[in-house]
C-alpha cells in the first residue's frame, strides 16, 4: 500500500462557539503560540511526509488562502527594514507544502465536507485532519501513518475523555489486541450518553482512509443535527473493513471552544523565549 502523501483539513464551519471572535475571523487562524491554528496543523502534517493538503473552506474564509499565499508587498518592506527572520517565517508558509482548496456551499456536516474530496484524493489512501484541532506532540501523526502502513488498515487516532464528556464526541467500542498495540474497532457512535456510551475512548481528529470511504459517505443520509456525519459512514464502513483506532499518547486541544485555546497558548508557548 502507498505511503500517505495526501492530507485534507476540514476548516469550513462556522465556529458558532467561538462568537463573536470567529465573526470576522477564522477560528482556523486564532494565534496559539505565535501562529495561527491551521498552521501548526499543516506543519503538523508536513512534519509526518504529508506532501499535498487539501483544506476545504466556506464563503468568508477566503484569509485562510491568504495567509499561505505569496505577499511580495510585505516581503519587500521585510527586506527593506532588514527583519530577516520575519522574512524567513513569511517565505516559509507559502513553501511548506503544495495546497489546493475547495469550497463547502452549504454547511451539511463533516461527512460532507470529507466527500468534497474525492476526486482530489483519487485512489491514494489519505489523512483527515480537522482544522481546529491541536495535537502535541505532532511526532504522533507520524506514528498514525507507520500503524496504517504496518497494518494495512483504515485507522483513527482515539484519546481518553471524562465520562461526563462522552456526549460531546464520536466514541469507539473495540477489543484490545496486544500483539498490534492497538484497538480493532467494533464499533463507532456518534455523541453518545454517558450511559450508553461503550468507552471513553474519543476521536482525536486524526483519521487515514482509504478511498473506499467515499462509498459510504455516498450512502450516508443525514444524521445528528440534521447533518452528514462521518462517523455514520465510518460505522457502515465497518460492515466490510477493518479499522483499527491507536490511543494518542499526548494531548489534544479543541480550539473550537476558549478553554482549550486558553489551555493551548499556555502549554505551547515558550515564555523564556518571549
Amino acid at each position: 500500500m502507498n505511503s500517505v502523501k495526501k492530507a485534507v483539513i476540514p476548516a469550513a464551519g462556522y465556529g458558532t462557539r467561538m462568537l463573536p471572535a470567529s465573526k470576522a475571523i477564522p477560528k482556523e487562524l486564532f494565534p496559539v503560540a505565535g501562529k495561527p491554528v491551521i498552521q501548526h496543523i499543516v506543519e503538523e502534517a508536513v512534519d509526518a511526509g504529508i506532501e499535498e493538503i487539501l483544506i476545504i473552506i466556506s464563503e468568508g474564509k477566503e484569509v485562510i488562502k491568504s495567509h499561505f499565499s505569496t505577499n511580495s508587498d510585505l516581503e519587500d518592506r521585510l527586506i527593506l527594514r532588514n527583519k530577516e527572520e520575519e522574512l524567513k517565517e513569511i517565505q516559509k508558509l507559502s513553501n511548506l507544502a503544495r495546497i489546493e482548496y475547495q469550497y463547502q456551499p452549504e454547511q451539511k456536516g463533516l461527512g460532507d465536507a470529507i466527500l468534497l474530496s474525492k476526486s482530489w484524493v483519487g485512489n491514494d489512501p489519505f489523512m483527515i485532519m480537522l482544522g481546529d484541532t491541536i495535537i502535541n506532540p505532532i511526532s504522533e501523526t507520524q506514528k498514525l501513518i507507520s500503524s496504517f502502513l504496518a497494518f494495512q488498515s483504515n485507522i483513527v487516532q482515539v484519546r481518553e475523555v471524562a465520562p461526563d464528556q462522552v456526549s460531546k464526541y464520536g466514541i469507539m467500542d473495540g477489543s484490545f489486541d496486544k500483539d498490534k498495540s492497538l484497538y480493532k474497532v467494533n464499533k463507532w457512535i456518534e455523541k453518545p450518553s454517558q450511559e450508553l456510551a461503550p468507552s471513553n475512548l474519543a476521536i482525536a481528529g486524526r483519521y487515514i482512509f482509504t478511498q473506499d470511504i467515499f462509498k459510504y459517505l455516498e450512502g450516508t443520509g443525514l444524521g445528528i443535527h440534521n447533518e452528514i456525519q462521518l462517523t455514520d459512514a465510518m460505522q457502515a464502513m465497518l460492515r466490510d473493513n477493518t479499522c483499527f483506532a491507536q490511543v494518542l499518547k499526548g494531548r489534544r486541544f479543541d480550539i473550537g471552544n476558549w478553554e482549550e485555546f486558553i489551555k493551548a497558548n499556555i502549554e505551547l508557548s515558550d515564555f523564556e523565549n518571549l
